[in-house]
């Protein structure tokens, strides 16, 4: 498992201080992703969606990874309809 490969490479403590930090900033990050999807700025919401694939997928959250996945996708395809309907249904 993603994590407990994590643990033995980094740590129990330093393993909980990131997935706390994580946790604690998704919020903060959706909500911004959700202002420039409002907004229509695809770049934006294109590197937010980005960093936050990013530190999930390091944690083996790979059902929040493909959906952030496809909304990069849409964004670089410069596809607002769909990157939009897709960042709307962001957890």
């Amino acid at each position: 498992m993603v994590l407990d490969q994590l643990e033995e490479t980094i740590g129990q403590e330093a393993l909980n201080g990131m997935l706390a930090m994580t946790v604690a900033e998704a919020p903060a990050t959706v909500a911004l992703i959700s202002a420039v999807n409002a907004d229509g700025d695809l770049e934006m919401m294109r590197r937010e969606v980005h960093d936050m694939r990013s530190n999930f997928g390091s944690y083996g959250a790979m059902r929040l990874c493909e959906h952030a996945r496809a909304i990069e996708k849409a964004c670089r395809k410069d596809n607002a309809r769909e990157a939009s309907e897709l960042a709307d249904r962001l957890p």
